[in-house]
């Protein structure tokens, strides 16, 4: 055993007297540089180098990091619900005649815009005509014969019951005038407000009767949206709170509308608040039965803001550079909301201070910095000036 230890450890000494040999005298003999000094040299000047860098010159004052910044803000959740409603114009009807009679002219066609007061469809009117000019006939007589006796109730021809009798005959030919000239409009299916004519139903030459429906008629300057939400939100809605409003028919456009009407009850069996909101038609667009997505916008919570690029992640959560005393300052964060432009976060930030958006290299805590605002946006420095003049747009 003894032996055999002996000749293992002059084995593992003549190994490395080999090695000694080949990676340090032969190479100092050819004159070359020894492996793997070299480049743990360059290491070790590269990292000096840096230090001297970030100590400033003669190992003074460390230089500032050039950073790029911008300004925290304050914002508000963006706090909705959806639900999902039909519109209907804010004045629609349907047209029928008041009478049986046939159809003689038709005004309009579906699409057509008609004023309130015109005339959409024209029954056949000739007995009415004719109805109305001997009702003219019998009117004048009437007039006539009261003319008569009044002046021969003067001299006593008459009788005051004479002259009574011819005053009711006339006031009844003015009725009669009256009706027959009703009977005429009504061969007239005029506009009741102005709107736009729906798919006309009947032909000239059809005859028609008080139970037939001629036409539709909406008014479409107002498209009234009527939708539920969740019982939770009962008291959190109001007359006047603003909506959003989408539909497949009209895609990529949002249109803007207001809450007009509450129900003053909670359907008990759905446990939803039926809600009515009004939006504004000027282009036409929307029609009566479309379907829309609605967003009722409620009143969100006000939270600091910070732009996207300022968030930072590490082992310990979300975080952000602020620039206090022109110095970099860690700040842990806790997300709010993330919106497109803007996240919304809780932490030891306040409005107005600088949140670092970029730096030219890694940042510490209590590292100098030489602010600059973000491209695109101006910068104000608390800690700056007195006149807290705002940094110019990089």
């Amino acid at each position: 055993m003894g032996a055999l230890k002996k000749v293992g450890t002059a084995g593992f000494m003549a190994a490395v007297l080999i090695a000694g040999y080949h990676f340090v005298v032969q190479p100092l003999i050819a004159n070359k540089t020894l492996p793997g000094f070299y480049e743990l040299g360059t290491f070790m000047l590269q990292a000096n180098a840096a230090e001297a860098h970030a100590a400033g010159p003669q190992g003074g004052a460390p230089r500032k990091i050039a950073v790029h910044a911008r300004n925290v803000t304050l914002e508000e959740t963006d706090t909705f619900v959806r639900a999902i409603g039909t519109g209907r114009s804010v004045r629609t009807t349907n047209l029928y005649p008041e009478t049986t009679g046939r159809v003689t002219t038709i005004a309009y066609q579906a699409g057509d815009y008609v004023e309130a007061g015109q005339t959409v469809i024209t029954l056949d009117k000739a007995n009415e005509e004719l109805a109305v000019k001997q009702a003219e006939l019998e009117l004048r007589d009437a007039i006539d014969q009261v003319d008569r006796y009044e002046r021969l109730i003067k001299s006593q021809t008459i009788s005051e019951v004479q002259l009574r009798d011819a005053r009711t005959a006339r006031d009844k030919a003015q009725l009669a005038l009256e009706k027959a000239q009703l009977d005429l409009q009504k061969r007239k299916i005029v506009a009741p407000f102005s709107g736009t004519v729906g798919i006309v139903a009947v032909e000239v030459g059809d005859l028609v009767d008080a139970s037939t429906r001629l036409t539709g008629l909406d008014d479409r300057n107002k498209i009234l949206v009527e939708f539920v939400v969740p019982e939770r939100f009962a008291n959190e809605v109001s007359r006047g709170g603003a909506v959003e409003l989408a539909t497949d028919a009209v895609p990529g456009r949002q249109f803007k509308g207001t809450i007009t009407a509450l129900d003053n009850r909670v359907d008990a069996t759905s446990r939803t608040l039926r809600l009515r909101a009004q939006v504004s038609n000027p282009e036409g667009l929307l029609k009566s039965g479309m379907a829309f997505s609605v967003r009722v916008l409620l009143e969100g919570e006000s939270w600091t803001a910070i732009p996207p690029l300022a968030l930072k992640w590490d082992q310990q959560g979300a975080y952000v550079w602020v620039a206090r005393a022109q110095k970099a300052e860690r700040v842990s964060v806790r997300i709010i909301e993330r919106n497109s432009d803007s996240i919304l976060v809780d932490g030891d930030l306040k409005v107005g201070e600088v949140v670092i958006t970029e730096a030219t290299r890694g940042l510490r805590p209590g590292a100098p910095l030489a602010l600059e605002a973000h491209p695109g946006f101006s910068l104000k420095v608390p800690s700056g000036p007195a006149d807290g003049s705002a940094l110019p747009e990089a």
